[in-house]
């Protein structure tokens, strides 16, 4: 057959298909695509690609766990796991799911360099009947083929990259810091700190990377005699830093205990070491016996130097959150 090729996860799997299947791609996922046959609207030939990062994975036995999903359990506990010359294992199965339709799904695993596992399923359902048959037997010899074909280049890829960032993530350990004025904030264990509780500030250092820092530091003042409430003068500090032209996403937030978050990002270029450096802010107040407590929060590193990076704000902002008086 005339064949087009599928590629998905930026390089991190590619088929040969039909050229008269109609691939959907989606811009916010790059792990999947739709199929559809011959302009039909179904059935629908789903396909997922997957890494995952796993320093054991390349023990035979660890790598086979990756083709079994709950229901593949449950369809089928003597499902045949085949292995193909390039080392890849691979399964098949069909089974009649709960709304009556057949399903077909291929599932096929490999170990990629030194610790990534990448998995790929393919999966069609249909409504059987007399009139389907011929036509589904036709679309399930040619996913035969196409799947028989399929390859994981020997790259690493942006999704292989993905997963061993969430893996470093999950492995993060966290202590909770008490910092001043009864403040509680939860910190990754491995980081280097300095904290002067008498003057309210805490310098951070993210370990492995020393360019990458926290800056925490307090403050406590009345609100200002031309606001009448505690909202009013934070919807003014929000519109105040808006005012800055290179700040971005900025979000404020708010509870019924007087308890208000103000975030934002910028990025600045630091003209004495030659870099753009990226700023993540957040500005936590505390409005209570007519004063605010506030914390000041900055996370800065430099622009692209690891996309490790990029993630850290995320769990900063879940500890800020979650800080306890």
């Amino acid at each position: 057959m005339t064949s087009t090729n599928l590629s998905l996860g930026k390089g991190s799997f590619e088929m040969q298909t039909n050229e008269s299947w109609n691939i959907k791609y989606f811009e916010e996922d790059i792990s999947k695509a739709e199929i559809r046959f011959n302009n039909n609207e179904y059935p629908v030939l789903g396909v997922k690609i997957l890494s995952f990062d796993d320093p054991k994975a390349s023990i035979e036995s660890n790598l086979e766990k990756y083709l079994f999903d709950s229901a593949a359990i449950e369809i089928n506990k003597d499902i045949k796991i085949y292995t193909d010359i390039d080392g890849s294992k691979f399964i098949e199965y069909e089974a009649v799911i709960d709304s009556g339709e057949r399903v077909k799904v291929y599932r096929k695993v490999k170990f990629i360099g030194s610790r990534t596992v990448r998995l790929v399923t393919l999966g069609l359902s249909w409504l059987e009947n007399k009139k389907s048959i011929p036509i589904i037997n036709k679309i399930l010899k040619e996913i035969d083929e196409s799947f028989k074909n399929l390859t994981f280049p020997e790259i690493l890829t942006p999704l292989d990259e993905e997963a061993n960032i969430q893996a470093r993530l999950k492995k993060i350990k966290y202590k909770n810091l008490k910092l001043w004025d009864d403040f509680s904030f939860y910190l990754p264990s491995s980081w280097r700190y300095e904290l002067d509780k008498e003057n309210k500030n805490l310098v951070a250092r993210v370990v492995g990377f020393e360019e990458a820092m926290l800056f925490i530091d307090g403050e406590r003042s009345a609100l200002p005699d031309k606001f009448k409430t505690s909202s009013e003068y934070i919807q003014a500090v929000s519109s105040f830093i808006k005012n800055d032209e290179n700040i971005n996403n900025l979000v404020l937030n708010s509870t019924s205990n007087e308890t208000y978050l103000i975030s934002c990002k910028k990025k600045e270029f630091d003209k004495e070491e030659e870099i753009y450096l990226e700023h993540y802010f957040w500005h936590y107040f505390v409005y209570r016996n007519n004063v605010f407590e506030k914390l000041n929060f900055t996370f800065v590193f430099p622009e692209k130097k690891d996309n490790f990076l990029y993630y850290l704000p995320d769990i900063i902002d879940n500890s800020v959150k979650s800080i306890k008086l």
